[in-house]
């Protein structure tokens, strides 16, 4: 291109700065126009202009409209500049001639257009752009009056047009988040806004959470071309460490596209969230990401700084609006839980509340106090006058009405008011009577109206009638306080007290000696009764005299429906009395006269009315007390000298003759004075005590107790019932309680001998715990002996089925060793069930009357083998020794086994002492030990210089089955054994141990000084052969409950020839024996469930006098029959028995029957 020579062009082209230059510069001959002199005037004119303004212009000319420009409109061309000059305008613009070529038309038509804020989506630098023009086109006519071309002036309105439009999106945005109170809601919407304005794919708001690693999504917009993020959450190193870098930092995120953004590389980003362009503003609080604010696209985009800034200041605003939300929010939850307490602390105060809506007095809130003030009634909502009608015949709808008219408060002090309490909203319902502190406040609006009254108050009834009461009271000291007449004191006091309680008669009564009766001598009445003054029979009025006399104050509400008048109703009425009070007033414990109160209605009389009543009562009891004491003081000093002296020589005489000690005594303990009877219980006399310390004769264990309490009397404090122990003369110690006062140096005191009572307390506890251990011992024994008794029935089925089998195996001696075995095994078991019953007083005993030193001489040899060589048996007989009626077999058994556990105590050898003597057990010694009866007894005792045993194990010593001895070589049956035979002897035993040093063990049986000779010894019976007679078809009836022995009886019975009737019901053997079935033979156990056998041989004798009956029992016949049972044609057997013998029972008896 060649350049012509600046001095060569022309002059329109002078000027214009860079343009001008390179216009001037541009060799134009190779273009259509040619060089600028031949260019036409108009153009040049043109070009001139545009050239040397400083307002963007561009000139288009010619069919190609080649563009030409000032220096001013370089900045609205971007990269297109330096290139652009010359070019064809369409080329040059060919992103924005769609929305130009139209224009242009019409001003190459010859039209002038003007356009503010046009729209073009240009491409300056790369990227196409939203900007906005306000410009003109102005044609431009050749010499031949044609356009040519137009001239463009114009200015770029980009900015003014999004700030106007970021303006316009900030106020939306804000009168639109002004109404929302939620996060979610303005999150919502803050999004939805900024993704309008961007027409974005998708825009939302994450908060970070404290820890700063997650964001959290709660609601978000989208205009359906991407999928909604709303209750995700993401962490923030999903994004990657730049772009959290960049968020941390405060700095706005722009990706315009995430496949090409090398701070997103190997992050899968777009994975996530679905997005290739992402605009994101972090919100920076308090120096941490706090939240993010941002929009995607689904395709690249070019975000600008101005994005940035929009979105920037809407994230702002949404903190703002976020925050300010959750503010309103905490105020309001404040305001409810403040409005929650007020309501709470309205509901709950102690002072009556409510509200009244007005016109009307319309209760509109009312607390639970105001509520139970006028009755629990459903009130909300209902005027005042309709709900409480019994208010507006008071004046209380007047005055509500004048504060609601003035708008001025009233207030009420003690207010008294009638209220139906009791819900019936009726005319015809109870009025109580209530005093109440009230305000009625009334509730303006802003216009100075009354929109409502607020009620406050407080029921004070129980103060107003304090204070009536403490009139009352007063006016009755003052009025009595003068009066010594007694007449006239109750006379005064039934005034008052029936004026204030407001009741017809009130009187106060005389009961004589016998409480029978009541004498009125004046009673007070208000007119409208007359006086029932006179004597009275209580019974003629009720049966409420007994209530009286216990000192119970009679209330009769109504004497028509009480029971206690309700009978003597009519005479009451006759009285004019319908409702009463009587109030007892004991003397030394017995009812000595009554105040009473009448009523002409029935009445509910309240507590605080017999508070006062009763108040009333002891107040006229004291001021009569008063006035008798008085007229007795004033006889009493017309004789003063005379009772000064009868009472001195009382006073001696009390010191003198008192059985309590006396003592006069300074604070320090030295003896001023004593009467005789310290003498007499401690034996010193007056001299020894005077001028010594009483502290000298205290116990040194009681001494500092002593002092203490003398100390108190120093003090001015009274001695009550103070105990400790003196020493008597001859070293022994006496209890003696006291009763003390001092003066100003002395102390006064007078005590009393306990050491009796105290050794009668001890002994009642040590006979509490005797009976305590009786009655322990008592219930192993029936235990034990329950047990027994059911341990007999088994082995007698046991037993009788071995006998039959050794009759069946007698030929089979191998088999028959072996029934023998089981035999003396079910033996040795019935000895422990003897044992056993033993302990519980049920075994079979053969009394004799037996000399215990003969017993004792007769077992020497054996004691002595049994014990031992090393152990030295010494025997202490007393001569004259009382003769006992006991079991001799017993005896030894229990001897010997006393014997052999002293032997087992002392494994190292010792001695061994057996002896006896008599003894007489007085009312202190059985005290102790309960059912044992005071008399006289033989004692054999047995001591060993043994271990001994500790207090636990001589506690237990005597309980069945306890033993210290190692497993085997022991049963823990010996003692208990023993125990049970001395208390079913009548006797006792008891055990003296001490560890170390050995034990004693006592066995006490009853003297028989009148038992009869013992009988001859005989050898004893071998037992009885296999019977030699058999049955002839004799019929026997078996009652039996146990089922094996039952069955054991029949069929040794059937297989001897009888024919046997058996049950195990006592009510089917009743039966039998009541028909006339052939009965030849009763065979019955004695334990039965529901009837007995005692009580069926009863009904049995009845109906069969000379039917023979045979007793089977588990017990002994002595523990389970009496005499009268066992008479005539009646044997008892005890279990277990041989068979062979039960059968020669039956033969026997059978035979005798004839």
């Amino acid at each position: 291109m060649m350049i012509a020579p600046e001095g060569d062009q022309p002059a329109f082209l002078s000027g214009g700065g860079e343009m001008g230059a390179r216009m001037r510069a541009h060799d134009w001959s190779a273009s259509p126009l040619g060089i600028p002199r031949d260019w036409p005037v108009a153009l040049r004119t043109a070009i001139g202009i545009t050239l040397n303004s400083r307002h963007p212009m561009y000139v288009a000319w010619g069919p190609d409209l080649l563009f030409f420009h000032n220096d001013s409109y370089i900045p609205l061309l971007g990269a297109k500049h330096p290139a652009e000059l010359g070019q064809p305008f369409q080329r040059l613009w060919a992103e924005i001639w769609d929305d130009l070529r139209l224009l242009t038309e019409r001003a190459l038509a010859g039209e002038a257009i003007w356009f503010e804020d046009f729209h073009l989506s240009m491409s300056r630098n790369g990227v196409i752009e939203d900007t906005w023009f306000t410009f003109s086109f102005s044609p431009l006519r050749d010499e031949g009056g044609e356009v040519a071309g137009f001239l463009c002036a114009c200015m770029e309105t980009t900015r003014e047009v999004l700030a106007r439009r970021r303006l316009t999106l900030q106020l939306d945005l804000a009168e639109r988040l002004r109404t929302l109170d939620t996060s979610g809601d303005i999150a919502l919407v803050a999004a939805e806004t900024l993704g309008r304005h961007f027409k974005a794919a998708r825009a939302g708001y994450g908060e970070i959470d404290r820890d700063g690693l997650t964001v959290s999504i709660e609601r978000d917009w989208t205009d359906g071309r991407l999928p909604g993020l709303a209750g995700r959450s993401f962490p923030l190193d999903l994004f990657g460490s730049a772009v959290v870098a960049c968020l941390q930092g405060g700095r706005t995120l722009l990706i315009n596209d995430v496949g090409t953004d090398p701070r997103l590389s190997g992050v899968p980003f777009s994975l996530e969230i679905a997005a290739r362009a992402v605009l994101a503003v972090p919100l920076i609080k308090s120096g941490r990401l706090a939240a993010i604010l941002y929009l995607h696209e689904p395709m690249p985009r070019q975000w600008t700084d101005a994005d940035a800034e929009l979105a920037g200041g809407v994230v702002e605003r949404t903190w703002e609006a976020i925050e300010r939300a959750r503010a309103v929010a905490a105020l309001n939850l404040q305001r409810a839980e403040e409005s929650e307490r007020l309501r709470r602390l309205f509901e709950q105060a102690p002072s009556f509340m409510a509200v009244l809506r007005e016109p009307g007095h319309v209760h509109e809130l009312a607390n639970a106090t105001y509520r139970r003030l006028v009755g629990d009634r459903d009130i909300i909502g209902l005027p005042i006058r309709q709900a409480m009608p019994e208010l507006a015949e008071q004046g209380i709808v007047q005055l509500l009405d004048r504060v609601h008219a003035t708008g001025r408060p009233h207030v009420g002090g003690a207010v008294r008011l009638l209220f139906q309490r009791s819900g019936d909203a009726t005319r015809s319902a109870a009025l109580e009577e209530r005093f109440v502190d009230l305000v009625f406040q009334p509730i303006t609006r802003g216009d100075g109206t009354t929109a409502g009254i607020f009620i406050d108050g407080n029921d004070v009834t129980d103060l107003v009638r304090a204070r009536e009461r403490s009139a009352c009271l007063v006016e009755l000291g003052d009025r009595l306080r003068d009066l010594n007449d007694t007449g006239a004191i109750a006379r005064t006091a039934a005034e008052i007290l029936g004026r204030t309680l407001g009741v017809p008669r009130a009187g106060y009564g005389k009961v004589d000696p016998t409480g029978r009766t009541v004498t009125i001598e004046r009673d007070w009445t208000d007119g409208r009764v007359a006086s029932v003054a006179g004597l009275h029979h209580f019974r003629d009025y009720g049966d409420f005299v007994d209530a009286l006399r216990h000192g119970e104050t009679v209330v009769i509400p109504d004497v028509t429906t009480d029971p206690h008048t309700a009978g003597k109703a009519d005479l009451l009425n006759s009285l004019d009395v319908a409702a009463l009070v009587n109030v007892p007033i004991m003397e030394d414990g017995r009812l000595s006269a009554l105040l009473y109160l009448h009523d002409v209605t029935p009445r509910d009389w309240s507590d605080d009315e017999l508070s006062l009543i009763r108040d009333v009562a002891d107040r006229t009891w004291a001021a009569a007390e008063r006035a008798r004491s008085e007229a007795a003081l004033r006889q009493f000093n017309r004789t003063l000298e005379q009772q000064v002296a009868e009472r001195t020589r009382d006073r001696d005489r009390m010191w003198r003759l008192s059985t309590d000690v006396m003592l006069v005594a300074r604070f320090d303990g030295t003896v001023v004075a004593v009467n005789p009877a310290w003498t007499t219980l401690l034996g010193w006399s007056e001299a020894e005590l005077l001028a010594g310390s009483f502290l000298d004769l205290v116990h040194p264990d009681d001494r500092a107790t002593t002092e203490a309490e003398a100390g108190n009397l120093a003090k001015g404090l009274v001695t009550l019932r103070f105990e400790n122990r003196y020493r008597h003369k001859d070293g022994s110690y006496r209890v003696i309680s006291w009763t003390a006062v001092p003066d100003e140096n002395h102390i006064h005191a007078v005590g009393r001998d306990m050491t009796a009572e105290r050794e009668a307390v001890q002994a009642l506890r040590a006979a509490e715990d005797a009976l305590r251990q009786s009655q322990k011992m008592e219930a192993v024994g029936q235990l034990t002996g329950g047990v027994a008794h059911d341990f007999n029935n088994l082995l007698q089925a046991i037993l009788g089925n071995l006998d039959m089998l050794r009759d069946k195996v007698a030929d089979r001696p191998d088999l028959s060793r072996h029934v023998d075995f089981a035999i003396q095994a079910g033996d040795r078991a019935a000895t422990l069930t003897q044992r056993l019953l033993a302990f519980a007083r049920r075994q079979p005993l053969a009394p004799t009357s037996l000399n215990l030193n003969t017993l004792v001489g007769d077992m020497r040899e054996l004691i002595q083998r049994s014990v031992g060589e090393a152990i030295v048996l010494r025997t202490v007989l007393a001569g004259g020794l009382w003769r006992v009626w006991a079991d001799a077999n017993q005896v030894e058994n229990g001897l010997l086994n006393l014997v052999i556990n002293a032997r087992d105590a002392m494994p190292a050898g010792g001695r061994l002492t057996i002896e006896t003597c008599n003894a007489s057990l007085d009312g202190r010694y059985i005290a102790t030990e309960f059912g044992l009866q005071p008399g006289e007894y033989a004692c054999l005792s047995v001591t060993d210089t043994g271990a001994g045993m500790p207090r636990d194990v001589v506690d237990r010593a005597f309980e069945p089955f306890f033993t210290t001895k190692p497993i085997g070589q022991g049963t823990g049956l010996g003692l208990s054994q023993l125990y049970g035979f001395a208390r079913q002897s009548g006797g006792h035993a008891a055990i003296y141990s001490e560890e170390g040093k050995g034990t004693t063990v006592k066995l006490y049986l009853p003297r028989h000084a009148d038992a009869p000779p013992p009988e001859p010894e005989t050898t004893p019976a071998p037992a009885p052969p296999e019977p030699k007679t058999v049955g002839k078809g004799e019929t026997i009836l078996v009652l039996e409950d146990e089922g094996l022995v039952r069955m054991l009886l029949v069929q040794s019975l059937e297989k001897r020839g009888y024919r046997v009737i058996e049950t195990y019901d006592p009510e089917d053997a009743v039966k039998v024996l009541e028909s006339g079935d052939r009965i030849d033979l009763l065979a019955t156990d004695v334990g039965l469930p529901g009837m007995n056998g005692r009580q069926v041989a009863e009904i049995a004798r009845r109906h069969r006098p000379d039917l023979p009956i045979l007793f089977l029992t588990g017990y002994a016949h002595n523990a389970a029959l009496d005499d009268d049972t066992l008479g005539p044609r009646t044997q008892v057997l005890s279990k277990p028995f041989n068979i062979r013998v039960l059968l020669a029972k039956i033969a026997a008896m059978l035979a005798s029957a004839g």
